[in-house]
């Protein structure tokens, strides 16, 4: 399973590779994030990871590991961005707890319905997703979400994914209220 959610964090760092600077390079990538109307997420200083999943759908076996371990990379940025909002990780006793699952299609099935072919969720690309949320450990309430979508590309260098899956995580946790200081 830990290959599995890795293959699929790696198909999302090549799906949206690139230079974070450049919009160009990152026009197909679609960031979104919601909070739980009542949670006060400044009220929250300690988190974990509670799970991961990767669901891959790959009839014609186009997708091919590039050595890039996307899981670990995509945990240490958001560890690293949770560091800098003032979190601190803890095996135990946290209030926060925080999964991911990766999605990969290659293969769009044809559409014949005009209408259908307009709407931007199924879009007509082979498309990677990922989905981020931050559950209270303490009501088993999730507080935050994020997700982003974007094309399914493999032909960026490792340099262009890292910095790209940088634009994601940054993007996604640009609006994560930083907790409350003690001061």
């Amino acid at each position: 399973m830990n290959k599995l959610i890795s293959l699929g964090i790696a198909c999302l760092v090549a799906a949206l590779s690139g230079c974070a600077v450049n919009q160009e390079l990152v026009k197909d990538i679609s960031l979104e994030t919601e909070k739980h109307p009542r949670a006060n997420l400044a009220g929250y200083k300690t988190y974990s990871w509670i799970g991961s999943t990767a669901l891959m759908i790959d009839p014609g076996h186009k997708i091919h590991s590039r050595g890039f371990n996307g899981g670990l990379e995509f945990e240490y940025l958001v560890n690293k961005k949770m560091r800098e909002l003032g979190f601190s990780q803890l095996a135990q006793s946290r209030e926060l707890g925080i999964a991911y699952t990766v999605g990969v299609v290659t293969d769009i099935p044809e559409i014949p319905n005009e209408t259908m072919k307009q709407l931007k969720l199924l879009g007509d690309k082979p498309a990677i997703g990922l989905r981020i949320v931050a559950v209270d450990m303490a009501t088993q309430t999730p507080v935050w979400a994020g997700g982003v979508v974007g094309n399914l590309m493999q032909e960026r260098s490792d340099e262009e994914a890292q910095k790209r899956l940088e634009y994601v995580v940054d993007g996604l946790f640009s609006d994560f209220i930083q907790p409350a200081s003690e001061y």
